[in-house]
């Protein structure tokens, strides 16, 4: 089988891997599953696919084929299926499991990723899209209230620039043992709340800039400070990235608690902050008015 993009109808290259859907799986559901959850749950998914082949499965045009057919690297396939399907199989595996949170986790993985090819639509942007889901009549509809509008907030832009310094050792939460710090470890933290996001590579990195900068000067920290430094910045630039990220810092076990941070987001929005081009200084920030007010 080939998998056929729901957006553009293009069909991927290369056949369908069930390597690449268990990593999305791992990626989307931030250490819910142990490995042997993800293989059940992926296996499970895939046997699913197999007995709606008949219905779901879409033939190859005859072009299609003939290009598929110069590729000698791959077995031909005989039809495709919409990668909304297998999405949808994977997030109802996960809707059986008693434990719902790696299903809300992987739902907005997925959901909010904006740089998959071919998407019917774009991914989701704010905290208003996730809670849209999250009501639905086939989601989690007994946690349903009428959301309040977002009151407007005031807009901070910063030019990203690498600190000077950073520190050199870092506390650990777990046990307080000091370790050195690790610049590329904390960048890939972030990384994971990012993923899939918009400019998600570059503004990860900024994020970090940003923590560190507030941490200046200080030789040894403690990861609860990298932890809420990123919390607080990603509450400010993204939705999405900041409830995966809230969702590890704070433990969130329950769909219940994860519905409480998103509405959260709506009815206390947090002022935004916008990366904006070129290098600066470390006070090199100016404050813009609130959403819709006048400049003057």
């Amino acid at each position: 089988m080939r998998i056929r993009h729901s957006g553009d109808g293009k069909v991927q290259e290369g056949p369908f891997d069930i390597d690449r859907l268990r990593d999305d799986l791992r990626d989307g559901v931030l250490g819910r599953l142990d490995e042997v959850e993800l293989r059940y749950v992926v296996n499970a998914a895939v046997a699913a696919l197999r007995d709606r082949i008949p219905t779901e499965a879409q033939p190859l045009t005859d072009e299609e084929w003939q290009a598929i057919a110069l590729d000698s690297k791959h077995r031909q396939p005989s039809a495709t299926i919409m990668d909304s399907v297998i999405r949808e199989e994977v997030e109802q595996q996960l809707r059986l499991n008693e434990y719902r949170m790696p299903h809300v986790l992987y739902a907005i993985s997925i959901r909010g990723r904006t740089d998959r090819k071919g998407r019917k639509r774009e991914g989701w942007t704010s905290a208003e899209n996730v809670l849209e889901w999250l009501y639905r009549d086939d989601q989690y509809s007994d946690l349903r209230e009428t959301l309040p509008p977002r009151p407007p907030v005031e807009t901070d832009r910063w030019k990203p620039m690498p600190p000077e310094l950073w520190p050199h050792s870092v506390v650990k939460r777990a046990d307080s043992t000091v370790r050195s710090f690790d610049y590329s470890r904390f960048t890939q933290s972030v990384q994971k709340a990012m993923l899939g996001r918009p400019g998600a590579q570059h503004k990860s990195e900024y994020v970090v800039w940003w923590v560190l900068r507030n941490l200046h000067g200080q030789d040894r920290v403690h990861t609860g400070q990298l932890g809420v430094g990123v919390l607080d910045c990603l509450r400010r630039v993204d939705d999405i990235a900041y409830l995966r990220w809230a969702s590890m810092l704070k433990n969130i076990q329950s769909v219940r608690d994860f519905d409480t941070e998103a509405r959260a987001l709506v009815a206390f929005p947090s002022p935004r902050l916008v990366f904006a081009e070129g290098i600066a200084r470390p006070t090199d920030v100016t404050r813009l008015p609130p959403d819709g007010q006048d400049l003057h």
